[in-house]
């Protein structure tokens, strides 16, 4: 594995724990926004047997490490409420001029 690769899988681990030490653990069904190959997501999931993340991203990749549905970068393809917790990293700001985002 080269540097950079190593670098970007503890950046994958640090942010996985920082999540799911957040998270009241036990079921729960999280949503990840612009979630990439999904492998921080599996990473999370890892940490959170219990619980189901998918994920929703504008182009889904070809190789992936969860479930991951395509959607427009404003419209989610789910119904409201569907979700326990919702991760997204460097997304929002994209999205605050274009949709309403409610922050709990």
């Amino acid at each position: 594995m080269n540097l950079i690769a190593r670098a970007n899988q503890r950046r994958i681990e640090g942010i996985a724990k920082a999540v799911s030490a957040l998270l009241p653990g036990g079921p729960m069904r999280v949503l990840d926004v612009g979630c990439g190959d999904g492998n921080l997501a599996r990473r999370i999931m890892d940490l959170l047997p219990e619980s189901r993340l998918e994920g929703v991203e504008v182009v889904v990749p070809s190789e992936r490490h969860v479930s991951i549905q395509r959607y427009d970068g404003v419209t989610l393809p789910f119904e409201d409420k569907s979700f326990d917790a919702v991760r997204s990293e460097e997304h929002t700001s994209e999205l605050q001029s274009r949709v309403d985002i409610s922050y709990a």
